[in-house]
């Protein structure tokens, strides 16, 4: 809550950054916590684009392993259901998905509005 809580005030609503699309990501995020998405909206007032990333036992095994291709291709390709969960807890590739694809969108959005200020 600590980095929440110096964010939130570190940025004003008339900054330059303000006029960007923005997206707030949480890692590590625990879902059975009681700082959960709907309380942090709640407590700074944030109508914005929140995402979350689960906390993944497995993930961070390959990250200390420096080795989160490789890990994620290899549960990718296992057919088995119930190792995939494992490494999955609670939505992780899901929430991954989402942030992707949200980041891909917000570029995309941006580099049409340039299109446009160039007369495209």
């Amino acid at each position: 809550m600590r980095e929440l809580d110096a964010y939130f005030e570190s940025v004003s609503p008339l900054s330059t950054y303000s006029s960007l699309p923005l997206l707030i990501v949480l890692g590590k995020y625990d879902v059975h916590s009681q700082v959960n998405e709907t309380n942090i909206r709640r407590r700074y007032g944030y109508k914005g684009a929140l995402y979350t990333v689960p906390y993944s036992t497995g993930f961070m095994d390959a990250w200390n392993r420096r080795d989160v291709i490789g890990h994620v291709q290899r549960e990718v390709r296992s057919g088995k259901e119930q190792h995939r969960k494992l490494f999955m807890p609670v939505g992780w590739a899901q929430s991954i998905r989402h942030i992707s694809k949200a980041i891909l969108e917000a570029a995309e959005s941006d580099l049409r509005l340039k299109a446009l200020e160039r007369g495209a």
